[in-house]
């Protein structure tokens, strides 16, 4: 759900958050958070999109979040003892940060924001099972159409300024196979190049 109709719903919370909150803005490419420095905090997004990269020495692009679908990032859900991510800001962002100790403190009054904090428990976990299901059991070319479906939805154009290094990296495939692909998509007339953008036509899966 969209952090404003929670808000609106809800004033209370609302001014309550505003008043043990910090509210920071971001600019495309903009980490938010860097080596686990705001672990202890909950950030709520007013206004943004972010993609979220497991770290390594090869980065792996995992899924996307964005304002309208998922309001909250808890920075309990990325971070095991094991497994680390990174979230990349994609555009002009803003975010309202909250220390764990308070949200745990105004959950108890609020069981809307409880509410809300399981919700993105569960949307990251199961965003994760989905793009680990995906990459053991698709072909790199309809993984390619899946990344390409998904920045359509999320940025509601079939026009994608997407540069073939930052593909490479997201889908963590070589430069000569994204060639591959954009060709055989082309040839099936179900993307179309013109200028810097690929042009979705049409899929048939």
């Amino acid at each position: 759900m969209a952090l404003k109709k929670i808000l609106d719903s809800n004033p209370k919370l609302y001014n309550a958050l505003k008043k043990k909150g910090e509210e920071k803005k971001y600019n495309h490419g903009d980490l938010i958070i860097l080596n686990g420095s705001v672990k202890d905090k909950t950030a709520f997004i007013f206004k943004g999109l972010f993609k979220v990269t497991l770290k390594g020495k090869k980065p792996l692009l995992l899924y996307h979040i964005d304002s309208q679908n998922q309001c909250i990032i808890s920075l309990m859900n990325f971070y095991t003892s094991s497994v680390k991510t990174s979230i990349t800001s994609l555009e002009k962002s803003s975010l309202l940060w909250v220390s764990n100790a308070d949200i745990l403190e105004l959950a108890n009054s609020f069981p809307l924001l409880k509410i809300e904090m399981l919700s993105s428990y569960h949307y990251n976990n199961q965003q994760l099972l989905l793009t680990m299901d995906t990459i053991m059991r698709k072909s790199i070319e309809d993984r390619f159409i899946d990344y390409l479906l998904t920045k359509s939805s999320i940025y509601k154009t079939n026009k994608l300024c997407i540069s073939w290094n930052e593909i490479a990296s997201d889908l963590q495939i070589s430069k000569t196979t994204v060639f591959k692909i954009i060709k055989t998509l082309k040839t099936k007339k179900q993307i179309t190049l013109s200028e810097e953008q690929i042009i979705i036509n049409k899929f048939s899966l």
